[in-house]
C-alpha cells in the first residue's frame, strides 16, 4: 500500500473532488503508480482519500483560483469528510506518520513522500473506521465550493482591513 499525504485549503481540496484531478506546479510524479492513495489534508485534518486513477499529464486548462498547477495526475476519491468530521492528525494518524517518518513528519508532507507500508496499512485502517460522507458532499459540492469561495474573500478582505 502506497500513500502520500498533501496540504492545501479547502477550496483546493472541493476543486480537486469536483474534478477529480489534483495539481502541483512543477512535476512530482514520476514515482507516483495508479493505485496510490493521495491524503488530503485541510487545516491539518484529513479531509479526503483518493486514488490514483491515471497518468500524471500537463495541462494548461485553469481548474484552481490560485494558479496554473500545470502537472496533473487524476484521483478517484473513495473517502471525503464534512469539516466537523475531518480526522485530526492525532492519535493513531500522528503516531504512523512519526513511525515512518520521526517526529518532523511534516516535513515529508510537504516534499509528498511515500509512507512505509505497515503505517500506510493502520492509516487507512483508522480512516475505514469513521463514517464516509464523500456522497453527500458530492450532491451539495457546488454549494460547499461557493461557501468555501465566500471565506477566503471574506479572510481577504479580513487581513486588508489590519494591514491598512
Amino acid at each position: 500500500m502506497r500513500i502520500r499525504f498533501v496540504k492545501i485549503d479547502e477550496l483546493q481540496f472541493l476543486t480537486c473532488l469536483k474534478n477529480e484531478v489534483w495539481g502541483y506546479k512543477t512535476d512530482h510524479f514520476q514515482k507516483w503508480e495508479v493505485g496510490d492513495f493521495l491524503i488530503f489534508l485541510v487545516d491539518n485534518n484529513i479531509a479526503g482519500v483518493g486514488r490514483i486513477s491515471g497518468k500524471p499529464y500537463v495541462s494548461t486548462d485553469l481548474v484552481w483560483d490560485n494558479g496554473l498547477s500545470p502537472h496533473r495526475i487524476p484521483v478517484k476519491f473513495t473517502h471525503a469528510f464534512q469539516k466537523c468530521n475531518r480526522l485530526p492528525i492525532r492519535g493513531e494518524i500522528r503516531k504512523s506518520l512519526s513511525h515512518s517518518w520521526g517526529p518532523k513528519f511534516r516535513r515529508w508532507v510537504r516534499t509528498l513522500e511515500l509512507i512505509e507500508e505497515g503505517s500506510a496499512e493502520r492509516i487507512i485502517e483508522t480512516i475505514n473506521l469513521n463514517k464516509n460522507e464523500l456522497p453527500e458532499i458530492q450532491i451539495w459540492i457546488e454549494r460547499y465550493l461557493e461557501i468555501a469561495k465566500r471565506s477566503r474573500d471574506l479572510s481577504i478582505i479580513q487581513i486588508a482591513i489590519q494591514i491598512s
